[in-house]
């Protein structure tokens, strides 16, 4: 039987220009979670209503859940550190870039989870043939 825990890993993204980003291989469900939660309108979850997006963090909540570091630099070529800062740092630092930028960083990231969403399917086809399930039930016929 497979762990329902993955280790952290980290994964390099190039962009263009030499740019690169590093992210987390796979997001735990907390990551994930959090970034749903993001993508909400503040004040927009009633009973009966469905909840609004909010477009201001569409893409850029994904981002920052997923990225660890990157090589940007800011206008004036100098470094821009984003690792182990808060949400609302990454996420103005995003919104700063061209759109043209943010564009190809939210399309990379759309892509390796779409990637590492297929490895683990792939991952438990492979498991689900290698080895017969443990039985649910121990009762004599």
């Amino acid at each position: 039987m497979g762990s329902r825990y993955r280790k952290p890993e980290e994964h390099r993204i190039t962009l263009s220009d030499g740019d690169w980003l590093l992210v987390r291989k796979h997001l735990t469900a907390g990551d994930e979670r959090e970034a749903y939660a993001r993508l909400l309108k503040a004040g927009s979850i009633a009973p009966g209503a469905q909840p609004q997006i909010d477009p201001e963090h569409l893409g850029i909540a994904q981002v920052a859940a997923y990225l660890l570091d990157w090589s940007i630099t800011d206008a004036d070529d100098q470094p821009i550190r984003v690792r182990d800062q808060p949400y609302e740092f990454i996420a103005a630092a995003l919104k700063d870039q061209t759109p043209d930028s943010l564009k190809e960083i939210i399309a990379a990231i759309q892509d390796h989870e779409t990637a590492m969403t297929a490895a683990r399917e792939a991952e438990k086809k492979t498991r689900a043939g290698a080895t017969a399930p443990d039985p649910t039930s121990t009762s004599a016929v």
